[in-house]
């Protein structure tokens, strides 16, 4: 199976900004060297759950994330994987199609759409969305927020502690 939202490297970064409030569930700021343009990869589960995800358009470095609307729950308990600290994925950037001419190279559209399963789980005193269904292998952290990947490159799961979230998205 292949991981929708793939992964072909990694970028230092040393700060994170993480925010939530009655109106959208999860904002993920992460720091580093700003490019003057960003690709927005906007993935939507088929039956509930939105998620717009900001890379820098120069290196693929992964910006910033936003869980616009919650999706479903799932009974998922995370196995203990290697943790690598301060260090955030950079993207693909072949997932936008790019116009090639002699002289530069562009994307054609700024933002994408990826149809793929979108889930959360809380699970020992952390949310975690989950992008996907392959196992991870590894944690990417910065601050109190984890990224899993999978062992075929993919990003597969955000993950901060409970305390992080307004508590109107923990009620039952």
């Amino acid at each position: 199976m292949t991981d929708p939202i793939h992964v072909v490297g990694v970028e230092d970064c040393s700060t994170v900004l993480v925010r939530s409030d009655p109106w959208v569930p999860l904002t993920v700021v992460w720091s580093g060297a700003e490019s003057s343009a960003e690709l927005v990869l906007y993935l939507r589960d088929p039956h509930e759950g939105y998620v717009k995800v900001n890379v820098d358009a120069d290196s693929g470095a992964l910006r910033r994330l936003v869980l616009i609307h919650m999706p479903a729950f799932v009974d998922h308990q995370q196995q203990s994987v290697a943790l690598r600290e301060d260090l955030v994925p950079a993207l693909d950037r072949h997932m936008w199609p790019w116009k090639e001419t002699p002289d530069y190279s562009e994307p054609v559209h700024s933002y994408i759409d990826v149809r793929m399963r979108l889930t959360y789980s809380i699970t020992d005193g952390r949310f975690v969305l989950w992008l996907g269904e392959s196992e991870l292998v590894e944690w990417l952290q910065v601050g109190p927020v984890r990224l899993g990947l999978s062992g075929a490159g993919g990003l597969m799961s955000v993950d901060v502690p409970v305390g992080h979230l307004d508590e109107s998205w923990l009620e039952d």
